[in-house]
């Protein structure tokens, strides 16, 4: 009885179970409804919804439906964006107009530079030069002032007939007679004079030689416009110490080729110490007396330095 109650309990559970199980599907629709079940959304099942490493979960973002406001808002920020792009274009077009400009005025005040440097340094060289003949025209100018000479027999002559009785032997002697003038508009301060009286009978030479000559040191302050007292320079070579006693000899000295020269230089300096050079190169005239001179060899016998 007992064993029949126990197969009698079994049988009513496998009944129980085959009754919960879903009928069989057929053969020809089971896999579209598997298809259906696997692409209907309200059918996915938890792991479905989860994702698997087979297959990712997937999420599709609807957009949310915009009102009338935020679609006039947005094409409002499209509208300003244009007009600020299209304001950028037109401020960089107008930036590279105006350096344009600025490179134009950079090179037409460059060139104005150029052109006021020229301007000033003609300026600067005309005022240099005014400066210039300003202090050349306001220093000391030396020259001989009053020259005249006993040379040649015949002026040496008339110079002893007219002396008489106060005549020396000095008055026989070949001599030139000079004033020192200062025709700057300052004071002049005579350091030196050097002078020589030969008789040439050969060309003047290229340059003067001042070592023969005889030099007055000592100092003479002569004021614009002042001449000094009368300076004679007498010819003290030995050869001519008898040169007026025998006129016809001397006379034979005299050729063509043979002239008397008296040349020199003056040093002097003016109030601020600063020297000055003046060189003269004269030739004795036989045509008159006393005996004229006149200037020779050029600027390199009379000079102002």
């Amino acid at each position: 009885m007992r064993c029949f109650c126990s197969v009698l309990a079994m049988m009513v559970a496998c009944g129980a179970w085959a009754a919960s199980q879903p009928p069989a599907p057929a053969t020809g629709t089971s896999s579209n409804q598997q298809q259906t079940k696997s692409h209907n959304p309200q059918q996915r099942t938890a792991q479905d919804i989860h994702g698997t490493d087979q297959s990712p979960l997937s999420v599709k973002i609807i957009p949310a439906v915009k009102t009338g406001e935020e679609t006039a808002d947005e094409k409002r920020d499209r509208d300003d964006k244009a007009a600020n792009d299209k304001a950028a274009i037109e401020l960089t077009r107008d930036i590279a107009r105006f350096n344009r400009y600025l490179v134009i005025v950079g090179i037409a005040q460059a060139a104005i530079f150029v052109l006021q440097l020229v301007v000033f340094g003609y300026q600067a060289g005309k005022l240099r030069q005014t400066i210039e003949l300003t202090e050349r025209t306001e220093r000391p100018y030396v020259f001989l002032g009053m020259i005249n000479g006993y040379v040649f027999p015949d002026a040496i002559a008339q110079r002893l007939l007219s002396r008489g009785p106060a005549a020396t032997k000095n008055d026989e002697i070949p001599c030139a007679k000079f004033t020192i003038t200062n025709n700057g508009r300052s004071p002049a301060v005579i350091k030196e004079i050097s002078t020589a009286l030969v008789a040439i009978d050969k060309d003047l030479p290229d340059t003067p030689d001042y070592n023969g000559c005889w030099v007055r040191p000592g100092e003479i302050i002569l004021g614009a416009g002042v001449s000094s007292p009368t300076n004679t320079h007498l010819n003290d070579e030995p050869s001519f110490q008898n040169y007026a006693k025998d006129f016809e000899e001397v006379k034979r000295l005299y050729t063509q080729d043979t002239y008397w020269l008296f040349y020199g230089r003056i040093r002097y300096e003016d109030a601020l110490g600063v020297e000055y050079v003046t060189g003269f190169g004269l030739r004795a005239m036989n045509n008159a007396v006393p005996n004229p001179f006149y200037a020779v060899g050029g600027k390199k016998w009379n000079y102002r330095q």
